[in-house]
């Protein structure tokens, strides 16, 4: 009923999300993608600083996020497949089970 109402009244359909779930969010490959580059290039981490943060995360400023999007599912056109990110394996992401 509520979905009705937003579409008939303000012409915004709302969408229903899943609960949070990392693999459909290109943000936090990204933030596994830096975090790897960082353990690899840094092993002393006390010696972390927010410039060299800032200096690792601004190497993916050419990077192509195209195959992060999809491979998170989102494929193309503003669609969405779940089937294609839930296909990910945990560990790519930096969980540990």
């Amino acid at each position: 009923m509520p979905r009705d109402f937003d579409k008939s009244v303000t012409g915004i359909i709302s969408l229903f999300l899943s609960p949070y779930c990392p693999f459909f969010n290109p943000t936090e490959t990204f933030f596994s993608l830096t975090m790897r580059k960082m353990k690899q290039v840094h092993t002393d981490n006390s010696h972390l600083d927010f410039p060299i943060i800032i200096s690792e995360i601004f190497n993916f400023e050419s990077y192509n996020s195209k195959p992060i999007f999809e491979k998170c599912g989102h494929v193309g056109d503003s669609m969405f497949s779940s089937g294609v990110g839930m296909d990910r394996d945990v560990e790519e992401l930096g969980f540990n089970c």
